[in-house]
């Protein structure tokens, strides 16, 4: 009994031996498959783009983004967050990202060393986000950005958290740049010499001439011609004052006979000036209705950012008459923009400005001058074919000189007012025969050439005579290489009269080129450079009155008065600048 006891419990052991050894393994399998399980979670998730992950992120987020290759190992994700731009930087063999805050702040580029300072001095107190800034030339501008690098892998709990916080941070490193850098500006002002804030200015400067090249692909809004039918308000404007950019919105025509207001700025800018003064019946001599008529202009002018008001004053009168025209003197006065003497009664806009010129009415009809030019073209050419041409008038001189029938019309007329003195009316024709012309200049041959220069220097003359010199310049500067001594002489009276600075340095190196060319010929100098010499003469010391060398110019006007040539002109200015001296000394 013992025995079959003992069996029993032999056999129960090794049975729960057995129970136990099945129980483990069934759990080691269990944990091998529950290990095998979470390593393929595990690799399936590495797998997954880190690209994927960001984008899916930005959308649970609200962000709306753009992917793009920006490199071969490199992809950018750009996006909005708060208000904020940013953009990321990702790389499939890279387990960190790169996150930039975009143009955080702006500043104009004058500004550049102190931005520069700002970003060294954050940036040494800190490891992982960093101060970065960009120039742009085209707006003259420079704008700062944040860069960081994080830790971007799978494994990281909580990602969504982690990346909000990582672009969160973001705006408090904005804040405290734009605290710093505005208490920075009131501390140390922009009055620096730096290296870099020059190289910027130069690109900003190179890119405004490269600005300049494409201009000429854009058409231009206005036509280039002057309209010569009649004498506009608004081709008044065009003329004299296009570079002040009036517009304007009311006309008062003031007379004994009338009283007239007009509030439509088409029909002011269209309105013929002559019209209010003059009583054009048909079949009848026009007559004169007022001996004046006054009108008044109000503008609107933009200045410094505000629109202004700026009125204009036009006054005619009756100057004569002759058998074909009736002439007026019109006179025209502009209102500065500002009368404050703070502002400096030299600036441009804070000068009254002013111009009179004599104008005519022509009794004969546009066909009439059309006939008349046809008439006289004809018999410049018979002239020359005939080998008549010293019995060509000053108007012909000019039409033999140009070969193209064209411009010929405007020339003739333009050349026929100029000797009328009729210079705004002149300038009207001569600026549309210069615009048929110059784009023709390098196809033209010498005497093509010679009619053009003509027609600059008689433009420069016009624009001198209503003391519109800028103007003037631009027309007289490309005459004085051909060493016409005409043509150099108006070119200084254009420098000189405007009061510009390279007047006397222009003269006296004239002065210095002729003294050597009479140095080097035997032959005596004939009195047209005599004439010259004397011209230059006066005009320096001219020049010498204006910045105030009175003593220079007593001395060159002093030795003119043992000149007969020179002597009564000479003696007028000493007397001229012994008053100014007088009203120097009693100022004192």
């Amino acid at each position: 009994m013992f025995s079959t006891i003992l069996f029993f419990i032999v056999c129960g052991i090794i049975l729960m031996y057995i129970v136990l050894l099945i129980l483990e393994r069934i759990r080691m399998k269990g944990d091998s498959a529950q290990h095998h399980s979470t390593q393929t979670i595990n690799i399936d998730h590495k797998e997954k783009s880190i690209i994927d992950m960001i984008a899916s992120l930005l959308t649970q987020m609200n962000c709306t983004y753009k992917i793009k290759k920006t490199d071969e190992d490199i992809t950018s994700i750009d996006f909005n967050y708060q208000s904020g731009s940013f953009s990321i930087d990702t790389s499939a063999t890279n387990s960190y990202i790169k996150i930039y805050y975009l143009f955080l702040y702006e500043t104009p580029a004058k500004n550049l060393s102190l931005v520069r300072h700002l970003c060294n001095h954050l940036n040494i107190n800190s490891r992982a986000p960093k101060f970065i800034y960009s120039i742009d030339e085209a707006q003259n501008k420079i704008y700062v950005h944040i860069y960081t690098c994080a830790l971007f892998v799978p494994e990281i709990r909580e990602i969504r958290t982690y990346l909000e916080n990582l672009l969160v941070g973001n705006f408090e490193l904005q804040r405290i740049f734009t605290f710093q850098f505005k208490e920075l500006e009131k501390e140390c002002g922009n009055e620096t010499d730096d290296v870099e804030e020059s190289n910027a200015n130069w690109r900003r400067q190179l890119f405004l001439l490269r600005e300049q090249e494409i201009q000429h692909q854009f058409k231009a809004e206005e036509s280039r011609y002057n309209d010569t039918s009649s004498i506009t308000i608004g081709q008044l404007f065009k003329t004299l004052y296009s570079h002040k950019n009036l517009v304007p919105v009311s006309l008062k025509i003031v007379s004994a006979e009338e009283n007239l207001s007009i509030s439509d700025s088409g029909i002011i800018k269209a309105y013929d000036i002559l019209n209010c003064i003059i009583d054009r019946k048909d079949n009848e001599i026009p007559t004169i209705k007022s001996e004046l008529v006054t009108l008044i202009i109000s503008c609107d002018f933009m200045s410094n950012g505000k629109l202004v008001k700026r009125i204009m004053t036009l006054t005619i009168t009756p100057e004569g008459s002759s058998d074909c025209s009736l002439y007026f003197r019109l006179t025209t006065c502009l209102s500065p923009t500002n009368i404050n003497k703070a502002i400096g009664k030299y600036k441009p806009n804070n000068c009254v400005s002013a111009h009179s010129m004599l104008i005519a009415y022509d009794f004969a009809s546009a066909k009439q001058k059309l006939d008349e030019f046809n008439y006289m073209n004809n018999d410049t050419l018979w002239k020359i074919k005939n080998k008549k041409a010293e019995e060509l008038s000053k108007e012909q001189q000019l039409l033999a000189m140009c070969s193209s029938s064209n411009p010929s019309y405007n020339l003739y007329w333009g050349k026929k007012l100029y000797l009328e003195k009729r210079y705004y009316e002149a300038l009207l024709h001569l600026e549309n025969g210069y615009h048929e012309m110059q784009c023709y200049y390098t196809k033209m041959n010498k005497h093509q050439k010679n009619t053009f220069y003509e027609l600059c220097y008689l433009i420069g003359f016009c624009y001198c005579e209503l003391k519109e010199y800028q103007r003037a310049y631009y027309f007289l500067d490309a005459l004085p290489q051909l060493n016409n001594i005409i043509y150099t002489q108006e070119y200084i009276n254009c420098l000189a009269n405007s009061k510009d600075f390279r007047a006397l340095a222009v003269i006296e190196n004239l002065l210095t080129y002729i003294a050597k060319d009479e140095d080097s010929e035997d032959e005596e100098t004939n009195s047209t450079l005599i004439d010259f010499i004397n011209f230059l003469r006066r005009r320096k010391a001219y020049v010498y009155i204006d910045i105030g060398e009175l003593e220079e110019a007593e001395k060159i006007y002093t030795q003119m008065l043992e000149e007969p040539e020179n002597s009564d002109y000479a003696l007028n200015e000493l007397a001229y600048i012994q008053r100014l001296k007088k009203e120097n000394e009693s100022t004192i």
